[in-house]
């Protein structure tokens, strides 16, 4: 993720590490910040205790689009959720024999668990995720700093790994479903 980030600049070993840990430990403290304010409200409470409005929505809504789980909304402070898209996954899952395998988590509230993370980042100043910025040189001479797209990403997917308590990468759901609609990993996504 972070490789396709980084506005064709690659990230040296120590770049990626370094960044890898300050998602994590930004969506660390963003978990305990959320636990000590709303203890163990579901999502979907906390999520209306931070003022955001929770809209769910059909494929059609969002111009067809199969990929989309949710998405946060900051100017109107609304997470929309694709019901479609959840829907399929979950009927992917029992189809296929997976729930022994993945265990019965709510994706719909992995997913707002993600977005919730996205409306957090907006309410903490200087939050690593929408901070980071790397040193770069264009044409070998002139400086400029580069932000890094990904690293929102991390911490979301992070955040919303810790909150759910979920024991693998909520990765897995993007996984299923690009296979369902008929898509490729990605190799930057390769285990």
């Amino acid at each position: 993720m972070l490789d396709r980030s980084v506005c064709g600049h690659t990230l040296s070993a120590w770049e990626r590490k370094d960044v890898e840990r300050g998602c994590m430990n930004a969506a660390a403290a963003a978990c305990r910040a959320v636990q000590y304010w709303f203890g163990e409200k579901t999502p979907m409470a906390a999520a209306e205790a931070l003022g955001l409005k929770i809209r769910c929505a059909k494929q059609d809504d969002l111009f067809g689009s199969k990929n989309i789980l949710g998405f946060y909304d900051p100017k109107t402070t609304t997470v929309c959720m694709c019901e479609d898209t959840i829907t399929s996954i979950e009927q992917f899952i029992n189809g296929q024999g997976l729930n022994d395998l993945l265990g019965r988590y709510s994706i719909f509230e992995v997913a707002l668990l993600h977005e919730i993370y996205h409306s957090l980042e907006d309410r903490i100043p200087g939050i690593y995720t929408r901070s980071r910025m790397l040193h770069r040189k264009i044409f070998f001479v002139f400086p400029v700093r580069v932000g890094l797209d990904a690293a929102s990403e991390i911490g979301a997917i992070h955040f919303s790994k810790l909150m759910s308590r979920l024991p693998f990468s909520p990765c897995v759901y993007t996984w299923l479903l690009l296979v369902l609609n008929g898509r490729t990993l990605p190799d930057a996504w390769r285990i």
